[in-house]
């Protein structure tokens, strides 16, 4: 979410930043925010960032991965196999 700041730390504008977010938790929490608010901060352009912890959690989770991506005990056969010839 892009919040401007002006001269003297002055908050200029509030921005959603995508428009699939209008209409949503994003949008009541730029509400929050009332441009003309003096902060201590430089004046310029910042990026605030929310994370949703549960929802992070669960596209970090492995049990989504698809099957592909773990090496089955056959492909381990074969791959031993292989290293023992070439040791030969």
């Amino acid at each position: 979410m892009p919040l401007k700041f002006a001269e003297e730390g002055v908050l200029k504008k509030v921005e959603i930043g995508a428009e699939h977010l209008r209409g949503t938790l994003f949008e009541q929490v730029a509400q929050v925010l009332n441009p003309g608010e003096k902060l201590s901060v430089r004046a310029g352009k910042y990026g605030m960032f929310f994370i949703w912890f549960d929802a992070l959690k669960l596209r970090l989770h492995k049990d989504w991965v698809e099957p592909a991506h773990f090496r089955k005990p056959e492909v381990d056969q074969v791959l031993q196999q292989l290293r023992r010839l070439l040791e030969r």
